[in-house]
């Protein structure tokens, strides 16, 4: 149930190193993020802009999801004690983007119901995004919002806005590109241009084809041109793998999405080259 990451996993021994570590460093910041596949721990130095800590639990099942945060909670309390502010969010799949101007909250359930399939047991919701001027409307299991409201003491934040959000400010000085954030069973892309959101998307994968033929139909939509528009990549992708390596053959500048500038590892984080697999979860924090 717990897998490895690229990013070192934290071991029951390393935990007096981890506490001596997070006690030295200033204005410490934790991020829990629940996603479709799994739920990770992220912990960082604001004032440093230094990645200390990522733990990362890969699981699909709500009912599982739930019990495994509650015993995640109470194995990594020593570390939550020790930040100052603690982030929760949650990276959704199903969800759908709706101009500020055309926006009615009374008619949530439509908005997402033409574009998904709502299930029963959903809460659905809307977050709006100063940057996009739209509305994410979004669906989370009841359960498991019910479980984040009792542990978090404000509201948490939808990790699709927040992403969104700090990539289209990047590329307001990078420019036209196209991000890639693989999960499990999925990937997210977002296509933006000098900071307007051109599309913002999840995708179910079987196989890496599935994946290159999703990337390369949405550039095909917009008039890209895969021999010289940068699609950026991160999430569990790594070099010369499956997914890696399909994209590489159809698009010319396939590359693994760079760290806001400044930015560091501890080592015991794990190894900087391998930052991507948290990427999107490391922008909302620093």
């Amino acid at each position: 149930m717990e897998i490895a990451s690229g990013l070192q996993i934290l071991q029951e021994t390393d935990s007096l190193k981890v506490q001596e570590l997070f006690s030295t460093h200033p204005a410490l910041q934790m991020s829990i993020r629940i996603k479709p596949d799994g739920i990770s721990f992220l912990t960082v130095s604001h004032s440093q802009r230094k990645v200390l800590y990522y733990r990362n639990f890969a699981v699909d099942n709500t009912p599982v999801k739930i019990k495994l945060l509650e015993k995640a909670i109470l194995n990594e309390q020593p570390y939550l004690l020790y930040a100052e502010a603690i982030k929760w969010s949650f990276y959704a799949e199903q969800f759908t983007i709706v101009p500020e101007s055309l926006y009615d909250a009374k008619l949530n359930y439509y908005y997402l119901n033409y574009t998904c399939d709502v299930k029963e047991n959903e809460l659905i919701a809307a977050v709006y995004s100063d940057v996009v001027k739209a509305y994410f409307v979004f669906g989370i299991d009841n359960q498991l919002n019910e479980f984040i409201t009792k542990y978090s003491p404000t509201r948490f934040k939808l990790a699709n806005v927040t992403v969104a959000d700090r990539l289209l400010r990047m590329q307001e000085i990078t420019g036209l590109g196209v991000y890639v954030d693989l999960l499990k069973d999925g990937f997210f892309i977002l296509i933006g241009n000098k900071g307007r959101l051109m599309l913002y998307n999840f995708f179910k994968k079987e196989t890496p084809e599935d994946v290159a033929y999703h990337v390369l139909f949405c550039m095909e939509q917009f008039g890209l041109n895969p021999e010289k528009i940068p699609v950026y990549l991160s999430g569990f992708v790594s070099e010369g793998d499956p997914n890696h390596k399909i994209l590489s053959k159809f698009i010319k500048n396939c590359e693994f999405s760079a760290l806001p500038k400044g930015v560091d590892f501890h080592p015991l984080a794990g190894d900087k080259s391998l930052h991507h697999i948290a990427f999107t979860q490391i922008i909302e924090l620093l």
